[in-house]
C-alpha cells in the first residue's frame, strides 16, 4: 500500500473510533433525555454516525485497509447522575459536544490532506457537514438547558 494511501487509511480509522465514540454518547444522552424533540435529535445523531461508520468502513477496505472496530476502543463512561436530572443531561451533551468538535477538527484536517483521492474526498466534506450540524445543535440544546436551570435561581434572587 502506497504511502499516502496507507495515510489515508489511518486518517479514515481515527475518524470511524470517533464516531464509535459519538454512537456511544448519543446512547447514552438518549437514555437520560427527557424532551421528546431532543430524543429524535439525538437518535437522528446515532443513526448519521452509524451511516458513517459504515461508509467509512467501505471506504477503508477499497483502498485495502483494515476498518477499525469498537472493540478497539476503551468503552466511554459517562459520569453517572439521576436520569431525570438536567445537570445529567447537560453533563452528556457536553461529552457528546466535545467528540462532535473533535470529529469535526479531524474531518477538517483530513479534508485537506494532500493526495486524498476525490471520492474519499467527497465523503469528508458530506461528513463535515453533518458534524458542523450535530455540533450546532449541540450547542444550542445546552444553550436551552443552562436558561431552564438558571431559570429558577434567577427568580429566587430578585
Amino acid at each position: 500500500m502506497a504511502r499516502v494511501i496507507r495515510d489515508v487509511v489511518v486518517l479514515l480509522n481515527r475518524l470511524i473510533q470517533l464516531h464509535y465514540d459519538a454512537i456511544d454518547a448519543c446512547k447514552a444522552a438518549v437514555v437520560h433525555v427527557e424532551d421528546p424533540r431532543a430524543r429524535q435529535e439525538l437518535r437522528a445523531t446515532l443513526e448519521d454516525h452509524r451511516g458513517h461508520v459504515d461508509e467509512l468502513a467501505v471506504v477503508v477496505r477499497n483502498l485495502g485497509g483494515e476498518p477499525a472496530s469498537p472493540s478497539d476502543l476503551r468503552p466511554l463512561r459517562p459520569r453517572k447522575r439521576a436520569a431525570s436530572c438536567p445537570e445529567g443531561e447537560h453533563a452528556l451533551l457536553e461529552a457528546l459536544g466535545r467528540n462532535e468538535e473533535g470529529a469535526r477538527a479531524a474531518y477538517e484536517d483530513a479534508a485537506s490532506l494532500p493526495g486524498v483521492p476525490l471520492d474519499v474526498m467527497a465523503a469528508l466534506e458530506r461528513n463535515l457537514a453533518d458534524q458542523r450540524k450535530h455540533l450546532a445543535w449541540v450547542e444550542g440544546r445546552l444553550e436551552a438547558l443552562v436558561g431552564h436551570v438558571d431559570e429558577p435561581y434567577s427568580s429566587t434572587l430578585k
